[in-house]
Parts: structure tokens; sequence; C-alpha cells
């Protein structure tokens, strides 16, 4: 019987390797830090709220709030 090896996954058997920093930067937005759950999803929705277009179609995040000042 042959054995299988996994290279690489996606995901994390870890939790401290399911937290990821997530910047935004630019004119008009303040330092802020948000603690509590996010995820890359929320990025789209959140650069689209702030530039005041429509999100990208399929995009399933809600905007950071603390970000857009909303």
């Amino acid at each position: 019987m042959e054995r299988l090896e996994v290279a690489a996954t996606h995901g994390s058997p870890w939790r401290y390797d399911t937290f990821v920093p997530v910047i935004f930067a630019g004119a008009g937005l303040e330092s802020r830090k948000i603690s509590r759950p996010v995820t890359p999803y929320d990025i789209a929705t959140t650069l689209a709220n702030h530039l005041g277009v429509k999100p990208p179609s399929g995009s399933i995040g809600n905007p950071l709030t603390e970000v857009v000042g909303e």
C-alpha cells in the first residue's frame, strides 16, 4: 500500500495560525484596531464601500464599519 503525504493544506490545525493582520491605509482613514473576528471576504466590500462603488458581484463579506465609519 502506498503512503499518502500531504505537502500543503488550506487551513491550519493551530488557532494562532488563523489570525492574519489586515491593514487599510490611505487619506481619510484613521488608525484603528479591530478586536473582533473578520474574514478576508470583508476586504472587497469594505474597499467598495469606502470608494462609493458597488461591491464585486458574488462578494459575500460585510463592510468593516470601524474602517468606513458607518
